[in-house]
C-alpha cells in the first residue's frame, strides 16, 4: 500500500497494512534541538522547509512516513474564479481590475 492508500483506508475505517506514522511539520527550535541532540544534520536543520528535500530527509531519518500536507493538498482558490476584468483605465499606467478572487485592486 502507499502511504495515500494506507491513510485512506485508514480515515474510511477499511483494511489496511499498518498505521502510517503522519508528520505535519517541525518548529524551528525543535530542529535545532534535534541537530544539537545528533538526530538530524545542522544543514536538515537550517534548510528545512514543509515540502523540501530537508523534510523528506527529516523524516527518512526519524522513521517518519510522510508530511499530511505533502500528500493531502485541499483545494484553496475559488471554484471558478472570478474573470479578471479592467474596472477603469486611470491613464498614468495604473488601473483598477477586478481579479480572480473577486477584489477590485490597484495595478
Amino acid at each position: 500500500m502507499t502511504n495515500r492508500d494506507r491513510t485512506m483506508a485508514v480515515l474510511h475505517y477499511k483494511d489496511h497494512d499498518r498505521l502510517p506514522i503522519v508528520y505535519f511539520g517541525f518548529w524551528k527550535e525543535t530542529l535545532a534541538k534535534w541537530s544539537r541532540e545528533g538526530h538530524v544534520t545542522e544543514e536538515e536543520a537550517k534548510g528545512w522547509a514543509d515540502g523540501n528535500e530537508y523534510d523528506f530527509s527529516v523524516a527518512k531519518r526519524l522513521g517518519l512516513d510522510y508530511n499530511w500536507a505533502g500528500i493531502f493538498k485541499p483545494p484553496i482558490d475559488l471554484f471558478p474564479a472570478f474573470e479578471v476584468k479592467l474596472i477603469r483605465d486611470l491613464g498614468n499606467g495604473a488601473r483598477h481590475v477586478r481579479d480572480e478572487y473577486g477584489a477590485v485592486v490597484l495595478q
